[in-house]
């Protein structure tokens, strides 16, 4: 049987539009860990590996805010599971810049808090409070009209009898 010229033409149109009608799968990952991108549309999103664990809040529990006012901006967030939370709060006080890197050890521009009830991700009961780390932060949008600050982050917490927390991949995007 020969194949006809609208035999070929059906073919041709149902394999060149087959690649067309994939889903809207959205921007590629910036991560290999399955983090939320790190956007600046209000998206809501706070999340870092820790440890290489990756943490993901949301506006509910695990919580997460942030705000702009009087020249200082904060993110804030609480992570965790059954086992254990996390408490994360970056401020940068004074001159706002974005594509600026702050660093978490710098106490007349930065603000850093972390606090966990336990010192080894699971270990041990302790509380643990740290209010500087050698890391740093980049604002990434200020937008006190829209109201959504977002910004990286990565930091270093050495923790006596315990390894050290590293996190890494840090990412925020807060419509507040």
């Amino acid at each position: 049987m020969k194949n006809s010229p609208i035999f070929l033409l059906l073919i041709f149109i149902i394999t060149s539009s087959s690649s067309k009608c994939k889903k809207n799968e959205g921007p590629p990952a910036d991560n290999p860990y399955g983090l939320p991108n790190a956007t600046q549309t209000g998206a809501m999103v706070f999340a870092c590996r820790i440890n290489g664990q990756s943490w993901n809040a949301t506006r509910y529990f695990p919580y997460l805010d942030g705000k702009i006012g009087n020249d200082t901006a904060l993110a804030f967030a609480n992570l965790g599971n059954s086992d254990f939370f996390l408490n994360i709060t970056l401020t940068v006080c004074g001159n706002l810049h974005i594509n600026q890197t702050y660093p978490l050890n710098d106490t007349t521009k930065t603000r850093f808090y972390f606090s966990t009830d336990s010192t080894c991700l699971g270990i041990s009961g302790n509380v643990v409070k740290v209010f500087i780390a050698n890391g740093s932060v980049t604002l990434t949008r200020i937008d006190s009209v829209s109201k959504i600050i977002s910004g990286i982050f990565a930091f270093n917490i050495p923790i006596p009898s315990c390894d050290s927390l590293q996190v890494t991949y840090g990412r925020f995007d807060i419509n507040y």
